[in-house]
């Protein structure tokens, strides 16, 4: 009777403590973005987090089943600083490609490649060089540590004081924020990704009665060294971003190998058109092995 009972209480035991799908599992990974860069990452109309980074990170974990991810939005800076001390296992918020972070993070392999643009305050002639905002002693908007603020900061370490440029960094980011600064007169330039452009002219009626925009390429960015222009105008795509540990590599590895999965064989495309509506495929030389 006493063995019976004591089975009895061992197959309850059992029964209350066994959940078949904490079991089973996976390794949690949470992903940290900013939710503020429409298409890529934002909150749509019914409070749901979306964005081509967000559902290509979905598809590309829909293929990993040994983790369980989670999102996060939160601040620029805080995403850096959460990944470095391992609140988040990976970032996903358009994020570009310097050498300075590649020393303290793993970048997977890009997810996107698309040009960008000086937007600036509109005047009565069209400003076809950086040579330019300098000489007219305009101020430029930028969160710290993106490229194009580090952009301006190589121009200014190269160029002597009266040709310098004005940075106003800023805590935050989104196109109202800068119209709104733009407005009044707070700032007079910035960079803009061509999708971010699109996006911001659409939604908001003003904004061509009240800005230019001129495509930055070699010519455009004439003045910096050449190897700072190669770095900002030949890395015009974006990643995936991880902690340099042993473990973000394995995660970084495992990513990487279904993103190239999805560039081959069509996955990564349909989703840019999905999204998109354009492709914003980046070109196979920069597929073809690891980022770093």
């Amino acid at each position: 009777m006493k063995k019976l009972f004591k089975s009895l209480v061992s197959l309850a035991l059992l029964a209350t403590t066994f959940n078949p799908v904490s079991a089973f599992a996976g390794t949690p990974v949470k992903i940290a973005t900013t939710g503020d860069n429409k298409p890529y990452t934002y909150v749509d109309e019914s409070d749901k987090l979306t964005g081509y980074d967000i559902e290509l990170a979905r598809a590309v974990f829909e293929k990993l089943e040994d983790y369980d991810i989670d999102f996060e939005v939160t601040a620029f800076d805080s995403l850096f600083t959460g990944l470095s001390s391992g609140v988040y296992q990976m970032g996903a918020s358009m994020l570009s490609y310097n050498d300075e972070r590649s020393e303290n993070y793993y970048y997977s392999r890009p997810i996107n490649e698309s040009p960008y643009y000086f937007v600036y305050r509109k005047g009565d002639e069209k400003i076809t060089s950086l040579a330019q905002f300098a000489e007219k002693k305009m101020v430029f908007y930028g969160l710290p540590g993106i490229s194009a603020s580090i952009m301006m900061e190589n121009w200014n370490a190269s160029q002597d004081d009266d040709k310098k440029v004005e940075i106003y960094y800023i805590d935050g980011s989104g196109g109202q924020t800068f119209l709104g600064a733009l407005e009044n007169g707070t700032i007079d330039f910035t960079v803009f990704e061509a999708q971010l452009l699109k996006n911001f002219r659409e939604s908001n009626d003003k904004v061509d009665d009240l800005v230019d925009y001129t495509l930055i390429d070699d010519k455009v960015l004439e003045g910096l060294p050449q190897e700072k222009i190669d770095e900002f105008v030949g890395n015009a795509q974006t990643y995936f971003v991880f902690p340099k540990t042993e473990e973000g590599k394995k995660l970084r590895d495992a990513v990487d190998e279904i993103l190239l999965e999805f560039y081959k064989d069509g996955t990564m495309e349909k989703l840019q058109k999905d999204i998109l509506n354009e492709n914003q495929l980046p070109k196979p030389e920069n597929m073809e092995k690891q980022t770093n």
